[in-house]
C-alpha cells in the first residue's frame, strides 16, 4: 500500500471515527452505544471462482472493494465495525480476494479517486442528515412538551416519571447504578442494558449531558423516561443505527448510588 493511499484512508477514518461512536462507554464523552462484538471474518477462500463473481459498480461498492483490497480481510471487519459501517462485506471480501490474486480492477490512481468521492459523498449525505434529524427532533419535541404528564427542564430536557423512588437523588459527580434502554424516535433500540440482562454503572461526570441531567432528577428507585435534544446528546456524531443530531429516547431505572 502507497504512503499516499494510507493517508487517505488515515484521514477518512479520522472523519468516520467523528460521525460513528465507537462500541464503548467513551470516559471523555461519556457515549453510551451499542456494546455487541464486532462480527467473526468470512475466510476469503469461501469465495467461489473469480469469474463468476459481481464487479462492484457503484461508488460503495467500489469503495468497499478498494478498502478490502487495501486492508485484508480481517481488518476489513475491524474497519467496517469502528469506522464504515456502511462498507459492503461482498466487494470488501472481493477486493481482498484480488490482493491475494495479485490483480486489482482499478489502478492506484483510480482507488485514490474513489476514496476521496466516498469521503466527499459520505460528508454531503451527513450534513444533510444533520439538518433533516434536527428539524424532526425539534418538531417532536414542541409536541411532546404539550402532553399532560411531560415535564420540561430549563435546559430543555422533557422527561415522564413512571415511577418515583423514595431514595436520594445522585449528584453529579456520584456512579450510580441503573438499567437503561437508548431508543430512536423510529423505533430502533440502539442500546439496552435490559437486553443484556446485567445492570449498569456510570459515572454521571461521563456521560451525555441530557443522561447526567435526566439521572440527576431521579431519586434511588425511580423509574424516568427522558426525551433528549440532540444538543444535550450526541450532537452532529453519528453511528451505524443512529444519525446525526438524532433524538434519543432513554427509559431508566436507578437501583443504587455507588
Amino acid at each position: 500500500m502507497t504512503k499516499k493511499i494510507i493517508a487517505i484512508l488515515f484521514v477518512l477514518c479520522a472523519v468516520m471515527t467523528f460521525a460513528f461512536a465507537q462500541s464503548i462507554v467513551e470516559s471523555s464523552t461519556g457515549r453510551v452505544i451499542d456494546n455487541n462484538p464486532a462480527p467473526e471474518p468470512v475466510p476469503v477462500d469461501s469465495l467461489l471462482d473469480r469469474a463468476l463473481l459481481q464487479n462492484p459498480e457503484t461508488l460503495l461498492e467500489k469503495f468497499s472493494y478498494t478498502l478490502g483490497y487495501f486492508i485484508g480481510p480481517d481488518y476489513f471487519y475491524m474497519y467496517q465495525y469502528y469506522y464504515y459501517p456502511e462498507a459492503l462485506e461482498y466487494f470488501g471480501m472481493l477486493g481482498a480476494y484480488d490482493a491475494e490474486l495479485g490483480t486489482c480492477l482499478y489502478t492506484e490512481e483510480e482507488m485514490e479517486k474513489i476514496i476521496a468521492d466516498y469521503e466527499d459523498d459520505y460528508l454531503y449525505r451527513l450534513e444533510h442528515a444533520a439538518a433533516d434529524n434536527l428539524a424532526v427532533a425539534e418538531a417532536f419535541l414542541e409536541e411532546n412538551a404539550k402532553l399532560e404528564n411531560v415535564n420540561v427542564t430549563e435546559s430543555g430536557l422533557q422527561y415522564i416519571v413512571v415511577e418515583q423512588g423514595t431514595g436520594p437523588c445522585p449528584t453529579f459527580t456520584d456512579t450510580v447504578e441503573l438499567d437503561y434502554q437508548l431508543m430512536l424516535l423510529d423505533g430502533t433500540v440502539v442500546d439496552s442494558s435490559y437486553v443484556r440482562g446485567e445492570h449498569a454503572s456510570f459515572p454521571l461526570t461521563q456521560v451525555i449531558e441530557g443522561f447526567s441531567e435526566g439521572v440527576q432528577l431521579m431519586p434511588v428507585g425511580s423509574h424516568y423516561v427522558f426525551f433528549i435534544h440532540p444538543s444535550l446528546g450526541y450532537g452532529e456524531s453519528s453511528m451505524s443505527s443512529m444519525g446525526p443530531n438524532s433524538l434519543l429516547i432513554f427509559e431508566v431505572e436507578t437501583y443504587a448510588i455507588l
